[in-house]
């Protein structure tokens, strides 16, 4: 059984520091693992998302909801085999592998994954432009003083995502994908904080670091990427003095604020 719920703005600390993650459980109230999602659902809003399993359902579910409750005890069973001494996550044990038949923890995994996958889905942005959402932003970015075609867009794939005990955004190894180009640019990542309604707040960089195929700029806001790149990686700390609301309480979407090409003066 997957629960989710939205997150309340007047929730106590000890509940926003557990937004955008999975807790997992089996049996009546017993937390095995919280999975962190807040990089897999980058500009959704905050939530709580719940996976009873095994005879975790007695403690939420009606009477008579649960369609089975010998399957129910069945995976209650398999779990408890699955989890270490410590009780906190699901592994391939040995009891697991000498009880159960060959490719049981693969079973499991694909469990798991297509739990995260399901509350990828329900949380993700919706597409629709509302007006002043990701898409309104999208058509604020720039590249050089006149907008590019859409297949010339860089592209920005977000590496891990997290908050750290500072309160800044954290961003490591993020990719751009670019068109190759005969020339030089500069590249201009940009950190969006989304508000509820899909309006962003732009946030500036306390450091900007280029991990692969470029460089960072003097002013620490953008990378210079030498011609012919076709993708550079780089990581980013956002700074907490531009931030419009704590880093725990948001999302934030990462793209290209401006591409500018660097042209190379022909010698005498």
């Amino acid at each position: 059984m997957l629960l989710l719920t939205p997150a309340d703005d007047d929730e106590p600390d000890g509940a926003k520091e557990r937004r955008f993650q999975l807790a997992v459980f089996r049996g009546p109230g017993m937390v095995v693992t919280r999975i962190p999602l807040q990089a897999a659902c980058l500009g959704a809003r905050p939530f709580h998302a719940l996976l009873v399993c095994g005879k975790g359902p007695e403690a939420v579910a009606p009477d008579g909801a649960r369609a089975s409750p010998a399957a129910d005890q069945a995976a209650e069973q398999f779990l408890r085999v699955a989890e270490p001494p410590s009780h906190d996550k699901w592994m391939a044990t040995p009891d697991l592998k000498a009880m159960y038949a060959v490719g049981c923890k693969k079973k499991l995994e694909e469990f798991l994954k297509a739990a995260k996958g399901k509350v990828q889905e329900l949380v993700k942005p919706m597409p629709k432009d509302t007006g002043n959402g990701p898409d309104a932003l999208k058509e604020l970015f720039q590249i050089g003083s006149e907008p590019a075609a859409r297949p010339d867009q860089p592209k920005v794939i977000p590496g891990e995502c997290l908050v750290d005990a500072a309160g800044r955004w954290v961003v490591t190894e993020a990719r751009i994908r670019l068109k190759p180009r005969k020339s030089a640019r500069k590249v201009f990542p940009a950190v969006f904080f989304l508000a509820e309604t899909g309006g962003g707040s732009p946030v500036r960089w306390l450091t900007l670091e280029a991990v692969k195929d470029c460089q960072a700029t003097a002013d620490g806001q953008g990378l210079e990427v030498p011609a012919g790149v076709r993708e550079v990686r780089f990581r980013g700390v956002t700074d907490p003095a531009t931030h419009p609301i704590p880093a725990a309480d948001s999302c934030v979407l990462i793209d290209i604020k401006k591409l500018v090409e660097l042209t190379v003066e022909a010698k005498a």
